[in-house]
């Protein structure tokens, strides 16, 4: 089992161009059946959970011409990587900035990546929903290893940079 392990492995390794571009170390004995047995979203899944955030939340509907398209794109890389958590970093981070639909962006990618973690049995750090999708809100602001380290460990990631210049004074002041 653990050849095909590895196989895996490799065939991941080329189809990533060769080097891990998150820069994060795997565990190389990896079981193939786990990775079989993961639970993925299909765009029907992120459709119902669009729907629920603008029945119970508001929004205006719409999805946008490319979004089955470019969810699927985005599913293939959650695929194509290793580790549920990083998978899941992918999976919110693409999500929330691919603007499948019109309204309720940040609150589906973010209930899709929960419902994810939940499905293949990992922990959701972040219980407060509200400073969760605070989080998601200041995600752009943010690198995709920040993004991975926060569903894993439930920590916010290192501080933003703020502009040390001050503000600009009103002209007419």
């Amino acid at each position: 089992m653990k050849a095909y392990g590895h196989r895996f492995i490799a065939l991941n390794t080329l189809m990533n161009g060769g080097s891990d571009s998150l820069g994060l170390i795997y565990d190389y004995e990896y079981d193939l059946i786990s990775y079989l047995t993961i639970w993925y979203p299909d765009w029907d899944f992120y459709l119902k959970v669009h729907h629920k955030m603008l029945a119970e939340f508001g929004g205006h509907p719409g999805v946008r011409r490319s979004g089955k398209y470019d969810f699927e794109v985005i599913m293939n890389e959650v695929r194509a990587t290793r580790g549920t958590y990083v998978k899941a970093g992918i999976m919110l981070y693409r999500l929330r900035r691919a603007r499948l639909v019109d309204d309720a962006v940040k609150r589906t990618a973010y209930t899709v990546t929960t419902m994810f973690l939940e499905e293949n049995k990992k922990t959701v750090f972040e219980t407060n929903v509200e400073k969760a999708l605070e989080f998601v809100e200041d995600m752009l602001e943010y690198d995709l290893k920040d993004v991975i380290e926060w569903l894993k460990n439930g920590r916010l990631p290192k501080e933003k940079q703020r502009d040390p210049r001050p503000e600009k004074a009103d002209a007419k002041t």
